[in-house]
């Protein structure tokens, strides 16, 4: 969610369709009659400047307790020379599960979150019982897999099943057509580095964020299957969960749309394998 009325957010600027406000009643209109119960918020990577209000926003929100938000992963950058003292703000905020700081933008370096005060500062989430969320330009996930083994202490949640484009997955070829731009990558080099952050016992992987990647008319289970499957298959029916990455999948297809296919990617696997993926994950590693 956002309200332009409060908050910066530069990401959305390129996207028309997106430049204004997602609140509480889209959030219903958009999940429909799938009988959501609960919903994690994300941050939605404002300016630095805006970064705990967005967090005592959401707190408000979850605790408000007439809405399905009971939880949120705030926006923090573990470069900043007073990141351990923002999240100690919030050590004791039940709703507060994590930390995300997107590594994705054209301006970050490469190896930015292999740094060593990043590194240090991620390790404290651990210390202190947050996660860290993992969204990192595809051809760098093995940067994450560096970074799980320097914070074994700390849970990692790979976001948008690692920034994969689906049709590179679906068919090598098709690197040509994404030869430029932050997601460029390899097909190979997804599928091995998804296996390598699969082995760390620390990391969990988000099933999300794969529409916006993909042409509103590719958006069909036979398309999806290759990147999502991988991913389920990776890490097992205990360490996936699904995500909606709403409001940005709406470039492409609805709430619902994104959950029908994916229902129909996962529908021969096991019911209680479904159930996981759907709810019991986010709920037992997420703490709700």
């Amino acid at each position: 969610m956002w309200d332009l009325n409060r908050f910066t957010l530069p990401e959305i600027e390129s996207y028309d369709r997106l430049k204004r406000n997602f609140l509480l009643d889209d959030v219903y209109n958009a999940i429909g009659n799938l009988n959501v119960e609960k919903i994690v918020y994300m941050e939605v990577n404002l300016i630095e400047e805006q970064k705990y209000s967005e967090a005592r926003y959401i707190i408000e929100t979850c605790e408000r307790g007439d809405n399905p938000v009971c939880a949120a992963f705030i926006g923090g950058s573990p470069l900043s020379w007073s990141f351990r003292d923002y999240v100690s703000l919030f050590k004791h905020a039940k709703q507060i599960k994590g930390v995300r700081h997107v590594l994705h933008p054209q301006f970050i370096k490469r190896g930015t979150c292999l740094e060593g005060g990043f590194v240090d500062n991620v390790r404290f989430l651990g210390d202190i019982g947050l996660r860290f969320c993992i969204c990192i330009r595809p051809s760098e996930l093995s940067d994450a897999v560096k970074l799980a083994d320097l914070c074994p202490g700390t849970s990692f949640i790979l976001d948008h099943c690692g920034n994969a484009v689906p049709a590179i997955v679906k068919d090598p070829a098709a690197e040509d057509e994404y030869g430029s731009g932050i997601f460029r990558h390899g097909r190979d080099q997804w599928l091995r580095d998804i296996e390598e952050l699969a082995k760390r016992n620390n990391v969990v992987c988000k099933i999300s964020g794969l529409l916006f990647k993909t042409a509103a008319d590719s958006i069909t289970p036979e398309f999806l299957s290759p990147t999502i499957n991988h991913c389920l298959d990776s890490f097992g029916p205990d360490r996936v969960m699904f995500g909606s990455n709403w409001p940005v999948c709406t470039l492409s297809a609805t709430y619902e749309e994104w959950v029908g296919v994916l229902r129909e990617v996962v529908r021969n696997r096991s019911d209680e394998d479904n159930r996981k993926l759907f709810y019991r994950n986010a709920a037992r590693i997420y703490g709700l």
